[in-house]
């Protein structure tokens, strides 16, 4: 890691601003120079760079000289690359914020004035919107037995609209108003000092999801709230890195370890047994699924969709296994 001397001294900012990227070079100058057309807050700003080779290293350097950067010899995804951000950060509050997504204007100093005026909210979220304007479903509840249950047997898809069967992936909140809920996608996400003071940063064993849910979880065990504030707006393009890396799943391994150690962390051994037997049954059927639809559909998405429902199946048959 090679922190890059170009630095702006804000010893005493109100936001510390942190994106991590990697080669998505067009949509982070997008979202720096959204970051640096909100004056609403004294802000430090930190990229850390995950190996890129599209020249986003170069165009920082270029383009952001006021920029504090690091540079990474490897892609060491996203909890790691944020928490050595968050370490050499000064601001009162840190934002989180993807390479691929950019502020709406004043969105930050809105976020910056609720968490000021509601000192029991530990971390606010904007309202995530795709380019074309359509909200993006952010917010989730935590999965249980119960939650994967529903996932597994679609009883979420076929109710989308009860909290009974949907709790997880919440869709029957129309993703409007403001509200507290368990965990929001780190996208884009406020988060008071304090908390992290508190609690800590990132796992770094969850190098490249569930990171965010298990930091919400620890956050709302510690009393602190969070909040979804749709009056901030960011555009996100969804998972755009992810999709980068993934398309012939080199990530699955890394996905997959990524879950057990959520789970084992979480819940337990037995608990992640039962999670891998009601899994082996869910995804049996979405290979029957997926299998015929892929005789009439040749899409990139459908075989990327049988071949992770065949991944996943088989990992899964052996369930006594924590790796």
């Amino acid at each position: 890691m090679a922190l890059n001397e170009n630095k702006n001294n804000a010893l005493d900012a109100d936001v510390s601003v942190i994106i991590v990227n990697h080669n998505t070079r067009v949509l982070l100058q997008s979202a720096l120079q959204s970051v640096l057309e909100d004056k609403s807050a004294t802000k430090e700003i930190i990229v850390v760079d995950n190996a890129s080779v599209d020249g986003s290293v170069e165009m920082v350097q270029q383009a952001f000289p006021e920029v504090k950067l690091i540079v990474n010899k490897t892609n060491e995804r996203f909890a790691k690359p944020n928490n050595d951000a968050i370490k050499i950060s000064n601001g009162k509050y840190v934002f989180l914020l993807n390479s691929d997504a950019s502020l709406y204007h004043g969105s930050l100093e809105k976020l910056v004035r609720y968490l000021d005026i509601n000192p029991g909210v530990g971390a606010c979220a904007p309202q995530l919107v795709y380019p074309d304007g359509s909200i993006q479903h952010s917010c989730r509840g935590y999965f249980t037995l119960w939650t994967h249950f529903c996932d597994m047997f679609l009883l979420d898809c076929l109710f989308p609209q009860s909290r009974l069967f949907s709790k997880s992936e919440m869709s029957y909140f129309n993703h409007k108003s403001i509200r507290e809920v368990d965990h929001v996608m780190a996208a884009a996400i406020l988060i008071r000092r304090q908390v992290i003071n508190e609690i800590g940063m990132f796992d770094d064993n969850l190098t490249l999801v569930y990171n965010d849910l298990d930091w919400s979880m620890r956050v709302t065990q510690a009393g602190w709230k969070i909040v979804y504030f749709p009056e901030a707006q960011v555009c996100h393009h969804h998972s755009k890195t992810i999709n980068m890396m993934n398309r012939q799943l080199e990530l699955f391994p890394e996905i997959y370890s990524n879950l057990n150690y959520f789970l084992t962390k979480h819940y337990g051994i037995y608990w992640l047994m039962m999670y891998k037997m009601l899994a082996v049954i869910g995804f049996f059927f979405r290979i029957i699924f997926w299998f015929s639809k892929s005789l009439i559909d040749s899409s990139e998405n459908t075989r990327y969709q049988m071949l992770y429902s065949w991944a996943f199946w088989k990992k899964g048959l052996v369930f006594w296994k924590m790796r």
